[in-house]
């Protein structure tokens, strides 16, 4: 079970369950992304650059949809971030929402510190699913089926999750 290891702060088990969200948010299965951001931000506090590249990711995506400089603002910090922990493959996004969005790493500072902090983006298309649906997703996911090696295992979690997160970019509409 993924969500009780990610409720006892298990870092790889929040990151993977922010993917199997994210993923299901994108397929138009979920009403809103605020539940897997949830999940990526628990695991970003404990500095999984996984999950910090991811929110890059998600705030890259919405501001690519639109323009909104609070957005880019996000972005740029997360995926700063992301390269300040080491994750290189957040460099190059990084790059070019700074490009794009014209906005520099001071501005964006300057920008997310007048907000407050970084804030989980709003869905524009909410998605109507009924209590019945939610029911059974929510009976789904908490009792679906990982193996007692798997739930000890961070390591198999995480490369598991890595290729979950690496199939969702890839079907993402991310402009990057």
């Amino acid at each position: 079970m993924i969500k009780p290891l990610a409720l006892a702060g298990d870092v790889d088990a929040q990151y993977l369950l922010g993917n199997i969200l994210y993923s299901l948010s994108e397929k138009g299965k979920l009403s809103t992304i605020d539940d897997p951001v949830k999940w990526y931000q628990m695991a970003a506090e404990q500095n999984s650059a996984d999950a910090v590249y991811a929110l890059g990711v998600i705030f890259h995506n919405r501001w690519s949809k639109s323009r909104d400089k609070k957005e880019a603002a996000n972005a740029i910090i997360y995926y700063q971030n992301a390269v300040e922990l080491g994750y290189k493959k957040a460099q190059e996004p990084l790059s070019k929402i700074i490009s794009r969005s014209g906005i520099s790493l001071q501005k964006a500072e300057a920008i997310v510190k007048e907000q407050g902090a970084t804030s989980a983006p709003k869905s524009e298309s909410r998605v109507e699913i009924s209590k019945s649906e939610i029911g059974n997703f929510e009976n789904d996911e908490t009792k679906a089926p990982i193996s007692n090696s798997l739930a000890k295992n961070n390591t198999a979690i995480k490369r598991e999750s890595d290729a979950e997160y690496k199939s969702t970019v890839e079907n993402s509409n991310q402009t990057v």
